[in-house]
């Protein structure tokens, strides 16, 4: 429901790597309109967001807030944060640079893994204030109009995602949980199966 009333999002997503700069989206919008869509999927990368600790980046968001609004179109915001299929590539160059305040993912040898720690609680801190941040912002930037009328948290957050040779998806390639020292202790405290303490942490 938008506005009291039953809404069918009709939408398409801009492919994430082209949400940075509005020049890199702009030339998709008036496709998106003649399309007949009402519903923008728009991501926002932590990595862009917050390129500085503590220093906060939406001119893009704002920007597409403002194209969506002229296009009559509804937007929904999409996070990407430490995880994207089991890999930080989203996250900002100063979480993915800190092992010791931002630790990697282990498997079930111990190899250290392209991917945070779930467990790890400097990295739900760092990830949590961002994305209050962007929540934020979006009530100041969005609360006379309701543009954006969803939000989904993360994409693919899987442990760690195997393809085959042929760039298929091997689902027994699939990560259960974290193997570091901290979330096996974990999970042995918690009596859970690997699987349940993974969707857990």
């Amino acid at each position: 429901f938008v506005d009291g009333a039953p809404f069918l999002a009709l939408g398409i997503q801009i492919d994430y790597l082209k949400t940075t700069k509005p020049a890199d989206f702009e030339p998709y919008l008036p496709h998106v309109e003649r399309l007949g869509c009402n519903t923008l999927f728009f991501a926002v990368r932590w990595l862009h967001a917050e390129p500085v600790e503590g220093a906060f980046d939406f001119a893009a968001l704002d920007h597409a807030l403002a194209r969506c609004r002229e296009l009559k179109l509804k937007m929904a915001l999409l996070w990407f944060g430490t995880n994207q299929g089991g890999e930080s590539r989203c996250a900002p160059e100063w979480v993915n640079a800190d092992r010791a305040g931002f630790p990697r993912m282990r498997d079930a040898a111990g190899t250290e893994l392209n991917g945070l720690c779930p467990s790890a609680p400097g990295t739900l801190a760092a990830e949590r204030r961002a994305f209050e941040r962007l929540l934020s912002h979006v009530a100041e930037a969005d609360a006379a109009d309701g543009t954006v009328i969803l939000l989904q948290l993360e994409n693919e957050p899987c442990y760690r995602m195997g393809h085959g040779s042929e760039r298929r998806a091997v689902l027994d390639a699939w990560q259960e949980r974290c193997f570091c020292a901290d979330c096996t202790g974990r999970a042995e405290a918690s009596g859970l199966s690997d699987f349940d303490f993974g969707v857990q942490a």
